[in-house]
């Protein structure tokens, strides 16, 4: 049976994760920026200071996708692409003249509930 999902928790979760995101945000921009600065100052003939620039920015990147979602990947996108896969299969079954009772029911392609949240996500 699934659990009732407080909304308040949620909520408090979702601006907990955003607003760690931004903290992560400013701290990259900040001190790469610093090191871009020492870096030009000490040693302007390498240019050492983007490589923690190239390898933070995969981690920011990484965090920008777990609380923001990954591009063109948006809620329910898994569902849409099933349900989009059944609607090409139906439609070559119909032009192949497949009649309706030979068709596979196929029971794993019916919309499941979403699961919003695990429990140990929860503040």
């Amino acid at each position: 049976m699934a659990k009732k999902i407080d909304p308040v928790k949620l909520a408090e979760k979702r601006v907990k994760d955003v607003k760690e995101f931004y903290t992560h945000l400013w701290a990259f921009i900040l001190c790469n920026i610093f090191l871009i600065a020492l870096n030009l100052l000490i040693s302007p003939g390498f240019m050492w200071s983007f490589i923690p620039l190239l390898g933070w920015g995969i981690g920011l990147a990484f965090h920008t996708f777990e609380v923001f979602g990954y591009p063109g990947m948006g809620r329910n996108w898994e569902e849409r692409m099933l349900e989009k896969e059944a609607r090409k299969i139906a439609e070559q079954n119909r032009r192949l003249g497949v009649p309706e009772e030979e068709k596979l029911d196929l029971p794993e392609l019916k919309k499941k509930p979403e699961e919003l949240y695990k429990d140990d996500e929860l503040v």
